[in-house]
């Protein structure tokens, strides 16, 4: 009687608590997300002091890789009295000769960078840089190896804001990219220098800033044609200032709240993750249908009937267990691929079955080879397999 007391007391509304907070564990939105408050890091990013319309235009349109120019250290000198320099031949007595202007000399190029016009001007000395892309592109790779999701991008473009929608965000002003490019950092050998080249995948507007500005204020960056369509119209630079100017139109004439907010011209490369902001947005769409799932609904802490749990008609009891494998399962009858012992194969059978389980063990105990067995009886039935993993390396051993 307890037992069942205490499952009474279950309230209806777990499902929908645990969902809630699944979605909160998925989507950081507060000042720790880079993509909503962007703050500088120092050995993982790199300002460019270049404009984003040039940026896009050797990226996008002429598809260049480009290097990278190091900031020159500079040193302050003292004259010591009466020990004044002569001034060159022509110049009198404190007159600036060429080339003794400020900044003249304040970037260099990167070792075997070669030509200066494909090279990103950067605020960092050379040591301080070359520990930025080292890191940036070691972390990178790492996502791609493991996860097959890349993390880097050149940002373009950031909208200064002030976020009133959300508070515990400290005084609100907010700094967000704009435009994310795809990028990749190679290098040949330990000593050559780093190139950026753009890779193959979307170019796209900030994901979370975009979906939290729908979200709270309305603003709804896919009423300009150029994001619509992907980018595809964006054919020149004056295309790429004009959307600026259209993004700044939609954010400014929005209403009173946004009409500060401004557009401005900076570009930093850097790591942003949104991979999972889908599902975010999958959970929060699909609310309902979620809610109603009996697995979700266990798995958020509701206890079921055995009704809920298996198909009309079925029973856990119809289940074939490990010692029951020899007198129930025709081994000819059989469509895996690799061998299973009997613990593995009523794993297998119950999956044929229809059931939801969880399968547990340490490494080297046969869960791979019992997954890819499972595929392969649910092919040999005619069934279609969506096999998710976050790691690329479980993908990677299954196929």
């Amino acid at each position: 009687m307890e037992v069942k007391t205490q499952i009474k007391k279950i309230k209806k509304n777990s499902a929908k608590k645990q969902l809630d907070n699944w979605k909160n564990k998925l989507i950081d939105f507060s000042r720790r997300n880079q993509l909503l408050y962007f703050k500088p890091r120092a050995s993982l990013s790199v300002e460019i002091f270049e404009s984003s319309a040039e940026i896009f235009r050797k990226l996008v349109f002429e598809s260049k890789g480009l290097s990278f120019k190091h900031q020159i250290e500079e040193f302050q000198s003292f004259d010591l009295p009466g020990d004044e320099e002569e001034p060159p031949p022509g110049f009198l007595p404190g007159e600036a000769a060429p080339g003794d202007d400020l900044g003249l000399d304040s970037f260099a190029l990167s070792e075997e960078a070669g030509d200066s016009s494909s090279a990103l001007q950067t605020n960092k000395d050379e040591k301080s840089l070359s520990r930025s892309l080292s890191n940036l592109r070691t972390r990178s790779k790492a996502s791609l190896n493991e996860q097959g999701v890349n993390i880097l991008y050149l940002a373009l473009n950031f909208l200064d804001w002030y976020d009133s929608a959300s508070p515990g965000t400290g005084d609100g002003t907010a700094k967000s990219p704009l435009l994310l490019l795809p990028v990749s950092l190679d290098r040949k050998g330990l000593s050559g220098a780093y190139r950026l080249n753009l890779i193959d995948d979307e170019i796209r507007i900030n994901p979370t800033l975009s979906y939290k500005l729908l979200r709270d204020y309305g603003i709804d960056f896919n009423k300009i044609e150029a994001i619509q369509e992907g980018f595809e119209t964006i054919e020149t630079v004056e295309d790429f200032e004009e959307l600026s100017k259209e993004i700044t139109t939609l954010i400014q004439g929005h209403d009173s709240k946004t009409k500060d907010w401004k557009v401005v011209d900076e570009a930093s490369l850097s790591l942003f993750s949104f991979a999972k902001l889908s599902l975010y947005k999958d959970l929060e769409q699909n609310e309902g249908r979620i809610l109603q799932h009996p697995v979700v609904r266990q798995i958020a802490g509701e206890m079921l009937e055995e009704s809920e749990l298996y198909p009309k008609g079925f029973s856990a009891r119809n289940l074939i267990v490990a010692e029951e494998m020899d007198k129930k399962i025709d081994a000819l009858g059989l469509n895996q691929v690799l061998d299973a012992d009997s613990s593995q194969q009523e794993a297998i059978e119950a999956a044929k079955a229809g059931q939801s389980f969880v399968i547990q063990g340490p490494p080297g105990t046969g869960k791979s080879q019992t997954i890819s067995n499972i595929i392969a009886e649910a092919l040999a039935q005619g069934k279609k397999v969506l096999f998710v993993s976050e790691k690329k390396a479980a993908l990677d051993v299954v196929s």
